[in-house]
This record gives C-alpha cells, structure tokens and sequence, in this order.
C-alpha cells in the first residue's frame, strides 16, 4: 500500500470520526479534534501493519496513540477522554471482520470462520488493551503528582 492510499484511508477515517462524534452531540470544535485522532489512529496502524506486518501491533500502537492523545486532551480541555477516545477509536474498530466470520460460518466454512474470527478477537483484545494500559498509567502519574502536589503544600 502507498503511502497516498494511506493518507486517503486515514483522511476518510477522520471524516467518519468527526460524524460520528457529532452524532454524539459534542461540540463541533470537539469533533474536528476527533476527527484529527481518527485519523491519526488509522495511519498508525496502517503504517505498523505495513512496514512490520503485524496487524494486532497496529491496533495497539493505533489505540494507545489516540489514548494518550485523549487524555492529554482532556486535561487541557476538562472534558472527560472518552468525547475524544470513542470517535478516535471508531475507524480501529474491527465490525468487517465480525461480519465475514459470520458469513463464514453461515456458508459452512468454518476453517476460514476460525481464521478470520481469530484476526478480530485479536484487534479485539489489542484495542481493549491499549486503552487500558493507557488510562492505567495516566491514572498512576495523576495520583503520583497529586501526592507530590499536596506535599509541597505542607
């Protein structure tokens, strides 16, 4: 894949983040910064599945990026990270292969259900994983900072 077809993949992305953000009533503003980490999470991933071949690290990489993105963001907006987080995440989401494993398992193939089910439990996983062990550290670095924080003032 080129790097042109990539960028026009992620452009696209970006366009279906900033609707679906607005779908959830976020401000405009908010949406264009979703769109952005749309975007930003679908290149990321494009570029690892490309160039290292592994497409679980891609949905990784992609979900930790938009993460950390959106927990900055939060902070520097006093929203709460899953306004950025939900819509950055959407073009990661992995409905195409649900759906081609069951079709899979409707036409009885089921070696190749078995494959493609395992490819989307993985995206699966490494979405949920990213965003946890993103939101885990932040949450440890707040609190590490609050007790320092609180300590100066005594």
């Amino acid at each position: 894949m080129s790097v042109s077809k990539m960028i026009v993949a992620a452009l696209w992305s970006g366009g279906a983040s900033v609707f679906c953000s607005l779908y959830f009533n976020t401000r405009a503003f908010h949406a264009v910064i979703s769109g952005i980490l749309g975007a930003m999470s679908y290149f990321v991933y494009l570029i690892i599945k490309v160039h290292i071949g592994n497409e679980a690290l891609g949905f990784f990489v992609g979900t930790a990026s938009v993460a950390v993105a959106s927990e900055i963001l939060a902070v520097m907006m006093k929203n709460p990270a899953t306004v950025f987080l939900l819509s950055g995440l959407l073009p990661l989401v992995p409905g195409g292969g649900l759906f081609y494993m069951m079709r899979a398992l409707v036409q009885e193939e089921f070696a190749q259900a078995f494959a493609i089910g395992y490819q989307t439990m993985m995206a699966a996983a490494s979405i949920a994983l990213g965003v946890a062990v993103v939101s885990s550290v932040f949450r440890i670095v707040q609190a590490f900072l609050r007790r320092k924080r609180s300590r100066r003032v005594l």
